[in-house]
């Protein structure tokens, strides 16, 4: 069967939220319909060639620290080659139509798998949940993820603009109640869905077997299609069709009915086919841009919608290919694994990698290599150097701005997160400016303001507390990396009630008030005890470095950025 499924229901959710730390970072959390959740614990975890020319040898193995290699490369390492797992892969997606879902999810979370159990991590190599899940499944038409953990709860993850991962548990097994209308009889292993079409070839033209209306049921896309010998009614009579595909363009064949299987059409340069076992790729011309000699890349394809949406079902171990993203698709033949563009030029040769997973829209990819996975980001032309070291030129540009703005202003490099690249502070020349830090994201600094200078943090623990204040009025503000940027996870505040009369302690101390955020920006009010239990949660103080209230000089700075290694 080659016929792609996927879901087609659409995926309603509502948001109870509270705060909780997952993978290092934040994500809001609750039960439909319940209050949310106790906080979990948090976990912790960073020369383009034609196909007939010679593949490089493998790179010498990357020691610590860091050391660079020269040759002529179109990638650099953005994260170590350094995570132990059994297996990264990314989901189903889903499209507009039957035709078009042979395809994997893509977006910044890739899902990993270890003993067993599966998680979410991201292209900066941060865990985003534990791995506790066994099954997990994706919902791209609304860049969403069903999860079921080892006690049978289930779960629904999805991604916001702002990058703050929303979870939802499900209360119960019950189907959510829809419309009537919406939904038509599962059949064959099809969709219920009635908005979702599948196209074929008649008479001529690609028609579609949704659509009632003669006129209406044609299509312009480019697409794979299998043969009808009369007008199709209903996706169930489209679910019979047999034998060879062909691909079609502005509802003319491009290419005869000769091949066994054909991958996406959905948002892509050339889809790809399959004869008599091996893959290739067509472009939307009928080409061969990629010819018909490679295997399978993707081993955890399911062509059955119903298993594919189904979480107490197993996961799918059919062999398909990686449809093409960004521009690019990795390519196999045995164990021996590339990249190439779509007009067919070689990126990474065969010897370079154990594996490679699709690229994704920041041009990064998830790559195997020794055993270990890593991810490199691809590079717009060849470099000398497979070190990514464009963040030194872009922290000292930073350097430059800051010093423009203040020349009293003075930098540290800290090192918050696990990655390779150190964080930088500018240091304000007294408590009222303040501090800025900054971490490297991509091609830019991602900065926040720290109050008064004041801020402690775990060492390469992805964790740092602004714990500022005065005049009786202090706070904590929790932060982490995510996805490039800093993401606050939870605050608390404490400090004299300003709507009550002050009162002391024993000692003649002022009496604090205080509370804690508990869902969104809600807090409630808490006692000293639970706060700095709620706070030691996330951060363990007695472990935590503070920030430097003076650092060097811009020339200073400027030289430990060049120099490190």
């Amino acid at each position: 069967m080659v016929k792609p499924k996927l879901a087609g229901k659409k995926i309603a959710m509502a948001v109870v939220a509270g705060a909780v730390l997952v993978g290092g970072g934040f994500a809001v959390y609750g039960k439909i319909g319940a209050k949310s959740s106790q906080q979990k614990e948090p976990v912790k975890v960073e020369n383009s060639t034609k196909r007939d020319e010679t593949a490089k040898t493998e790179q010498k193995e990357q020691e610590e620290p860091q050391k660079e290699e020269t040759g002529s490369y179109r990638y650099q390492w953005m994260v170590q080659p350094e995570i132990e797992a059994d297996q990264i892969y990314y989901g189903v997606d889903s499209g507009d139509s039957y035709n078009e879902n042979h395809r994997q999810m893509i977006n910044e979370y890739a899902i990993i798998e270890k003993d067993g159990l599966k998680g979410f991590i991201d292209s900066y190599g941060a865990l985003r949940t534990k791995i506790e899940y066994q099954r997990i499944i994706a919902h791209g038409n609304v860049d969403a993820y069903s999860m079921k953990d080892q006690q049978g709860n289930k779960y629904t993850l999805a991604t916001s603009e702002e990058d703050v991962i929303v979870a939802y548990e499900d209360d119960s097994d019950e189907e959510a109640k829809v419309d009537e209308n919406d939904f038509v009889e599962e059949t064959d292993g099809l969709t219920d869905n009635i908005y979702w079409n599948g196209y074929y070839y008649y008479d001529g033209e690609v028609r579609n077997a949704h659509i009632s209306d003669y006129a209406d049921s044609r299509t312009s896309s480019f697409m794979p299609v299998q043969q009808s010998t009369e007008m199709l009614w209903s996706l169930s009579e489209w679910e019979k069709l047999d034998g060879k595909y062909a691909l079609a363009n502005n509802g003319e064949l491009i290419t005869d009915f000769i091949y066994d299987e054909c991958g996406s059409c959905g948002n892509v340069e050339l889809i790809a086919v399959c004869k008599d076992g091996k893959w290739g790729y067509i472009n939307s011309t009928g080409k061969e841009v990629i010819p018909l000699q490679f295997d399978a890349t993707w081993n955890r394809y399911s062509s059955d919608e119903i298993n594919v949406e189904n979480l107490d079902s197993e996961d799918g171990t059919e062999e398909f290919c990686y449809a093409s993203s960004q521009g690019y698709i990795p390519l196999r033949q045995g164990d021996q694994w590339e990249l190439c563009d779509t007009k067919g030029n070689i990126i990474i040769p065969f010897g370079e990698f154990d594996e490679i997973l699709p690229v994704n829209m920041s041009k990064k990819c998830w790559v195997k290599k020794d055993g270990k996975w890593g991810v490199i980001k691809i590079t717009d032309s060849v470099v000398t150097t497979n070190v990514n070291e464009d963040w030194k030129q872009i922290y000292i540009d930073w350097v430059n701005e800051k010093i423009a703005e203040d020349p009293q202003t003075t930098f540290e490099l800290l090192y918050v997160n696990e990655d390779k690249i150190p964080e930088i502070a500018a240091i304000g020349e007294n408590m009222a400016v303040g501090t800025t830090l900054g971490t490297f994201s991509d091609d830019k600094v991602s900065e926040i303001k720290i109050d008064r200078n004041a801020a402690v943090y775990i060492q390469r623990g992805n964790i740092l507390d602004n714990n500022g204040g005065s005049m009786d009025e202090y706070h904590d503000k929790i932060y982490a990396i995510y996805n490039g940027g800093w993401m606050p996870l939870v605050e608390g505040n404490y400090g004299i009630d300003p709507e009550v009369m002050t009162q002391y302690d024993e000692n003649g101390d002022p009496v604090y008030k205080y509370e804690w955020q508990v869902e969104g920006y809600v807090e409630e009010e808490v006692s000293k005890e639970e706060y700095e239990q709620k706070r030691n949660e996330l951060i363990d103080l007695n472990q935590a470095k503070s920030l430097s209230e003076s650092g060097v000089s811009a020339e200073e700075i400027i030289q430990q950025i060049q120099n490190f290694k």
